[in-house]
């Protein structure tokens, strides 16, 4: 091995330098991103493309559907005082949740009538 890169002390020096550095930064990004992916149950349930209304939680309205807290909080509100949705439609009877909202939910939302 010695004789095939037949390189000076300080030229080994520095090779063992750029490794080093080389080293460092591939273990600092896996870290960075091990320290950004979300917990567990939320990116499990970001991968859900669709959620049924009537089983849907708080944490998945704001998580994954991007309500805010207000917004979803309402929803499960009116879901429980009435016992559930019996249409999505129904939406637009919630405090807060216009138009625009229920176009963005009928393309995440759904209901089971099981």
């Amino acid at each position: 091995m010695e004789k095939l890169f037949n390189l000076t002390k300080q030229e080994k020096q520095a090779v063992q330098f750029i490794l080093v550095i080389i080293l460092t930064g591939a273990l600092f990004g896996y870290f960075q991103k091990i320290r950004f992916y979300p917990k567990f149950s939320k990116s499990f349930d970001s991968k859900i493309t669709k959620f049924d209304l009537n089983q849907v939680t708080f944490e998945q309205l704001k998580d994954c559907l991007n309500l805010n807290q207000k917004m979803a909080q309402g929803i499960i509100d009116y879901r429980d005082e009435r016992g559930g949705f019996s249409n999505i439609e129904e939406l637009k009877e919630v405090k807060g949740v216009g138009k625009k909202s229920i176009e963005k939910l009928q393309k995440k939302l759904y209901l089971n009538y099981e």
